[in-house]
């Protein structure tokens, strides 16, 4: 996020959308929903910021594992790939 804000880019947790759903505390020890509610919730946020992406996308993936059921490789790169919106060079960052 830091590098996002110091670029003029976002990231989904810096949309109005993403930090009600951070103050939601979804994940948290009182949340209201189960954790697989939570993980459909952040799904669906996902498709809509990916829906909403444009122009070139940065990817910080450096020091992560590959998962291919991810939220990120199955639906955020996935949707990005095939966008009309977004350039279809992703460049890949580290952190």
């Amino acid at each position: 996020m830091k590098w996002a804000a110091e670029n003029g880019k976002f990231t989904i947790e810096m949309t109005p959308g993403g930090q009600w759903l951070e103050g939601l505390d979804l994940y948290g020890p009182n949340s209201p929903v189960s954790i697989h509610e939570a993980n459909q919730v952040w799904r669906h946020a996902s498709r809509e910021f990916v829906e909403g992406a444009s122009g070139r996308i940065n990817a910080f993936t450096i020091g992560t594992t590959y998962n291919a059921g991810s939220t990120f490789y199955r639906l955020e790169l996935a949707g990005l790939r095939v966008s009309p919106h977004v350039s279809p060079k992703i460049t890949y960052r580290g952190y």
